[in-house]
């Protein structure tokens, strides 16, 4: 009941739409039936059942947020009642009830049904399969083994990672049936593996295969994907640390690996086969990403959590069992510390509910404050949200936004887009093309900006606008420097949140800025610079660090901060020079050599950024941006 309710309350908020689930809706929205089928716009993925279930709920609920959040709603409820079937099964009544408290509980679970994407389902889908995989191996019945093949060869066109939680039954299936030297089951498992086969196949050739090469993604999620499988560090350092952080269930990562430490073994000793169906699904999963093919990010493991959350239950039974027969009501005492955390945290999400990117009030402040003669500049990642909220408001959202989000392209002068609409009775807007997924140099964001200088009354709308060097940083700070700002709203959230700034541009007539005429002293240069570079205005801190060195020359502290404002601006060969000059005079600067590995990076000078992120990761190991650099180029090295 508990776990019920925090999803009626965390589906019933009806927060915005953030980025990522707006990109999905619109394909849901805008396509029919049959162009859900092709390969979907704004560099999106999904398994089609899930986008013609997302097609079907909108038709039914509307495109409005709980229409499209029908689905992951209905798929986390199924999720409870399936994790007790499951849990049952393996644990018992009463391990049954940890099992289904943790699931209840559990942050992710939570909050993936009530977010218009594919994540909460792909737990549900793990959930039923690993139930039908118990019934086909406890009760060994050819009904059994039907429908844990129907169900196979079905769900795994509603979730990409069916495929691994199926070779963990598999393997289960096929270790029993071995032991056992039963050769009905093997054959019977033969016949399975086959429709499962012949499913996968069939959904590769129509719709992963083409995933698979998309070179966007393969990049994005570089730092992702498993080194090789025998990279033990990797998986210590990348995926254990941030896989704990996901599920938040204790407040202490040690505790928490100790924790799943003893429901590891406790599973393997106990329940052996349901440690091998657990590890041979990881497993699966960790050679898919060795091949480029499956990230392990905590999204993508959302499969996975109800498997690590049966292994914790086992875990916290087996502490509670022996803790209760050495003190009367210790056991009591082990499970409120165990649920004490996350019931806390659930709590607390009720009270303040989570706010990701809240566009709607933003729009809803706009639409109270704009005057008709006024010109609204919306950022690049903003424009998808707003062509799905805009005509709530009133505003025209009949926008023409790019099919390629992450197109470099988009920033270029002579880019074939259409920028400006202008509708009869509407607020003329104005798309931005600048973000970390297109281009963040300064330099790109001041020509993106050019159309509004003059304008006496600018409105910009900013979401996600954090990331890579903070375009959202670096327009206001532009924008700031050129005119003058009136009003603001901001709505704080994840990736920078969401904001609208009203300026006034009158004065600015160029993007040529005028000649600092401040102090000279090299002091004040010099805070004026660093300064300069905190707001995100390169421009202005090049030009005093060049008045700076006309005059003096820069330290190890001054030469960093040039090769950052080069790098923000858009110099990357500056900024590698700069980076170089440091370490010249300071081969030890470890912060210089990373720097000039991301320089490099961005250069696509992969083999010199390689030689120097390692030499920056021998040492610092912990410089977890390096690492990501390191992916990046590993990924580019055969193209």
């Amino acid at each position: 009941m508990a776990g019920a309710i925090l999803r009626i309350a965390e589906y019933a908020e009806g927060r915005s739409l953030w980025l990522d689930e707006t990109l999905l809706s619109l394909n849901v929205i805008e396509r029919s039936w049959a162009g859900l089928l092709a390969p979907l716009d704004y560099q999106q993925g999904a398994p089609i059942g899930f986008l013609l279930l997302q097609k079907a709920a909108v038709l039914v609920a509307g495109s409005g947020e709980y229409g499209l959040r029908l689905i992951p709603f209905l798929a986390g409820i199924a999720t409870l009642v399936f994790g007790w079937l499951l849990a049952r099964r393996w644990l018992g009544p009463e391990g049954g009830l940890v099992a289904l408290g943790l699931l209840a509980l559990c942050d992710p679970l939570i909050y993936f049904s009530a977010e218009a994407k594919q994540y909460g389902v792909d737990a549900c889908v793990a959930v039923v399969l690993l139930w039908a995989g118990a019934r086909a191996l406890q009760d060994r019945g050819r009904r059994d083994f039907v429908l844990l093949a129907c169900l196979g060869s079905a769900l795994l066109w509603f979730s990409h990672p069916a495929a691994f939680v199926l070779d963990g039954i598999a393997a289960m299936l096929a270790v029993a049936a071995i032991r056992a030297r039963d050769r009905g089951a093997l054959l019977r498992l033969a016949m399975v593996g086959a429709s499962w086969t012949a499913s996968f196949l069939l959904c590769c050739a129509l719709s992963l295969r083409r995933l698979a090469a998309n070179p966007f993604f393969l990049d994005f999620w570089a730092p992702w994907f498993v080194p090789s499988i025998g990279d033990l560090p990797w998986f210590a350092r990348r995926l254990a640390s941030h896989f704990a952080e996901f599920l938040d269930l204790s407040p202490s990562p040690p505790l928490f690996f100790a924790w799943l430490g003893i429901g590891a073994v406790a599973c393997a000793t106990l329940r052996p086969a349901f440690a091998v169906a657990g590890l041979a699904s990881f497993l699966s999963a960790a050679c898919a990403s060795a091949l480029s093919r499956y990230p392990l990010s905590e999204r993508f493991l959302m499969f996975f959590v109800p498997i690590a959350l049966l292994v914790l239950a086992e875990g916290l039974q087996l502490v509670r069992s022996m803790a209760g027969r050495r003190v009367p009501g210790a056991g009591a005492v082990v499970l409120i510390a165990a649920f004490g955390f996350p019931a806390w945290r659930a709590v607390q999400e009720i009270r303040a509910p989570r706010v990701v990117q809240d566009f709607k009030p933003i729009l809803a402040d706009l639409k109270d404050r704009v005057r008709p003669d006024d010109w609204i500049y919306v950022s690049h990642l903003a424009s998808y949200p707003w062509r799905y909220y805009a005509g709530r408001y009133g505003f025209d959202g009949d926008v023409e936004v790019p099919r390629d989000y992450a197109d470099p392209r988009l920033v270029l002068e002579w880019a074939d887009r259409r920028r400006l609409f202008e509708a009869p009775g509407r607020n003329p807007v104005l798309l931005g093309s600048v973000s970390h997924f297109t281009s963040d140099r300064v330099r790109d964001v001041i020509l993106d900006l050019q159309a509004l200088l003059g304008r006496p009354r600018a409105w910009v709308v900013i979401s996600h606008g954090a990331g890579g060097r903070n375009a959202g940083r670096s327009i206001l700070a532009y924008l700031d420097r050129v005119g003058r700002r009136l009003e603001q709203v901001r709505r704080p959230g994840l990736w920078g949140g969401c904001e609208a700034v009203l300026y006034d541009l009158s004065g600015a007539v160029s993007a040529a800025a005028a000649p600092d005429e401040g102090p000279a002293d090299v002091a004040a240069l010099l805070r004026g610079a660093g300064a300069a570079l905190r707001a995100g205005d390169a421009e202005r801190s090049l030009r005093l660090f060049d008045r700076l060195e006309a005059s003096a020359t820069l330290g190890d502290q001054a030469l960093f901060a040039k090769g950052q404002a080069q790098q923000l601006y858009g110099d990357d060969d500056g900024a590698a020079a700069t980076y170089r000059a440091l370490l010249a005079d300071n081969p030890g600067s470890v912060r210089a050599r990373y720097f000039l590995g991301e320089a490099l990076v961005s250069l696509d000078r992969c083999a010199e950024a390689t030689v120097e992120l390692r030499r920056a990761l021998a040492e610092r190991p912990d410089l977890e941006g390096a690492w990501d650099a390191l992916a990046r180029c590993r990924m580019r090295a055969p193209r």
